[in-house]
């Protein structure tokens, strides 16, 4: 019995042994390896909806292979992926029980091909049959396992490309879209990721009890065209379900950009809906001009930034905290920013703001009606869309289109209007504010005066066609001051200066008034009501 059991195992051995000895003849010829590479993809072709055409296998067979001009095809023989040298590592007996799984993954210079088709499944899903039962119909060797499961384990992509065609519905919104027309399964829009290096931990494509593809990045880079933006590095995982991006990214590294992501990104057709929370270390505004084109340079963020879009046109930017400089100037506080996809920033929401030297060059940016040039400092209380805000300023305000950067402060509140051609209150209370009139001048050319000017009362109008209701106090140096009280209207919507005037002048002092102007006649103080209504040319 002994040696009948032991000439059973030597015989086996044997067999093995020749099996092997026959693998490696086969993988020591081009002509062997060009039959395996045959053989390989018939097998392979059971597993997918589609069709694997391998060039060249190498290898010892038993844990690893290397492939050469590998070419992997949908049912309608698109290309999905070109790969011009794939090394896999794995473990025989994953295969036997009905796994795919690779131990480890090397792709040089992949080239991946996924296209949307008009039902929504795109060729990639067709080709591994995503989503379908029993993916895998090797018939198990050994233990049964969970058939469909299909993990790539350390994963390295050397200098990759990846496209994607998207369906693509409505209109182009912008000229940096990529748009191909493909017939019957209409229009695509074509983004691209070139340069793509990555070292992934995991890739899991398919798992039984598991929904979606999951990756688990350890390293990743990659120049992107639309988004237009270079990407240095990812750390973290990314989960795609269908038409939703599930991140959890302990770092995302632009080139002068670096934070922390979570949450959701969809795009159930054309436009991409956020739900996702960032922390900035620090974030260049230029690198994330994806988000908004207009986004200045020189700007830097830091803290905290949520993405919410209220259907897909209305995106929520929150901004708390908000730690922003931009030049020698900085902003800080909290605001939550609602941007139309059409018409820019519509509304500021639970603003509380304070700045220290800003440069208006920032806000400028989504203000068009803003006139003023200079820097700003204190602080400001915001509430409400553009077109009818509800504000409060402790402002101070330096001058940089005036010799010399004159300081005027405003300090007030009440509703503007900021989303027309022209600055409107509607109306604002000032309840202390004071002009240097060298900024007046620069706005109101024919507005003759010097030195400044302290006011109290009500704005209204717009700023072309202003309505003052309160007290003016005008001074000029240690020349005596002028006091009225009343309205004053100044309208320089043309050439010409119009004034309004009915005021009570307390003290109307020649001397102050018009003090730097050579042998003018006058000199004294009126008194009494001036009423005054046209043009510098005829009053």
């Amino acid at each position: 019995m002994r040696r009948s059991l032991g000439v059973a195992l030597w015989t086996l051995v044997g067999l093995l042994a020749c099996f092997l000895g026959a693998l490696n003849a086969l993988v020591g010829t081009r002509a062997g390896r060009t039959m395996l590479a045959r053989v390989a993809s018939t097998v392979v072709e059971g597993a997918v909806h589609g069709s694997i055409e391998v060039g060249e296998v190498r290898g010892s067979l038993l844990t690893g292979v290397v492939l050469t001009d590998v070419r992997l095809l949908d049912p309608d023989s698109t290309l999905v992926a070109w790969l011009p040298r794939a090394e896999l590592g794995y473990n025989p007996i994953d295969f036997a029980a009905g796994r795919v799984v690779f131990m480890e993954v090397r792709l040089d210079r992949p080239i991946i091909n996924i296209v949307q088709h008009a039902n929504g499944r795109t060729n990639f899903d067709e080709l591994l049959r995503l989503g379908e039962k029993d993916t895998v119909t090797v018939r198990p060797l050994g233990p049964a396992g969970p058939r469909s499961l299909i993990l790539l384990r350390n994963v390295q992509i050397m200098d990759g490309s990846l496209t994607l065609r998207l369906q693509k519905h409505g209109e182009v919104n912008s000229t940096n879209e990529e748009i191909e027309f493909s017939g019957e399964d209409g229009r695509y829009r074509v983004r691209r990721f070139e340069h793509l290096n990555a070292r992934l931990a995991a890739m899991r494509i398919q798992a039984p009890r598991e929904k979606g593809i999951r990756i688990d990045i350890l390293r990743l880079a990659t120049e992107a065209t639309d988004p237009k933006l270079s990407i240095a590095d990812v750390v973290g995982r990314v989960t795609i379900e269908g038409r939703t991006l599930d991140v959890d990214l302990s770092r995302v590294r632009f080139p002068a950009t670096q934070f922390r992501a979570r949450g959701t990104v969809q795009w159930p057709r054309d436009t991409l809906l956020w739900n996702l929370v960032m922390n900035t270390d620090s974030a260049t505004l230029t690198d994330i001009r994806f988000l908004d084109p207009r986004f200045p340079e020189h700007a830097v963020l830091h803290g905290g930034v949520t993405l919410a879009s209220h259907g897909g046109r209305l995106l929520e930017i929150q901004l708390r905290p908000l730690d922003l400089t931009f030049g020698e100037g900085r902003l800080t506080g909290h605001v939550n920013a609602f941007s139309a996809a059409d018409s820019g920033l519509v509304a500021l929401r639970q603003g509380d703001l304070v700045a220290r030297e800003l440069s208006l060059d920032f806000p400028r940016v989504y203000i068009d009606s803003l006139p003023f040039h200079g820097r700003l400092t204190g602080r400001t209380i915001v509430d409400g869309p553009m077109s009818a805000l509800k504000i409060e300023t402790e402002w101070s305000f330096r001058d940089s289109l005036v010799p010399g950067w004159p300081e005027s402060q405003i300090f007030g509140k009440g509703e503007i209007n900021v989303a027309g051609k022209d600055l409107a209150f509607q109306p604002f209370a000032v309840e202390t504010g004071r002009i240097d009139i060298g900024t007046v001048r620069r706005l109101v050319p024919g507005f003759d005066l010097q030195g400044e000017l302290d006011a109290s009362g009500t704005l209204t109008g717009t700023l072309k066609n202003a309505m003052f209701s309160g007290t003016l106090r005008h001074h000029d140096g240690d020349r005596p001051a002028s006091v009225v009280r009343g309205v004053v209207g100044l309208d320089f919507r043309t050439d010409v200066l119009g004034v309004f005037t009915d005021v009570h002048a307390d003290s109307l002092s020649l001397d102050g008034l018009t003090g730097r102007v050579a042998a003018f006649p006058l000199r004294g103080t009126l008194t009494g009501t001036i009423r005054m209504n046209g043009d510098l040319t005829g009053v």
